[in-house]
């Protein structure tokens, strides 16, 4: 899902996964992600990227459930659907 912000969810005792709904990152994501997000499995970080069309693209850096950096880029228009 690209055209927001990301859910969250959870297993629940029969491990099926549950919805808890829009997750902004307490606070700090204040528009839409990339849904493929890529893990550093060694810090724990996240990083991805995004896009408002016609307008800017972005990647951000997400530390402890957290937005912690976001910078914009250069992008020619079109859809950036992977890192």
């Amino acid at each position: 899902y690209e055209g927001g912000a990301p859910f969250r969810f959870h297993l629940d005792a029969n491990g099926l996964p549950c919805s808890l709904g829009v997750d902004t990152l307490g606070g700090t994501l204040h528009e839409a992600m990339s849904a493929h997000p890529k893990f550093d499995q060694k810090t724990g970080e996240c990083f991805f990227h995004g896009r408002k069309l016609m307008e800017n693209f972005f990647v951000g850096r997400i530390v402890d459930g957290k937005l912690v950096e976001r910078a914009e880029l250069e992008m020619p228009n079109g859809f950036h659907h992977d890192m």
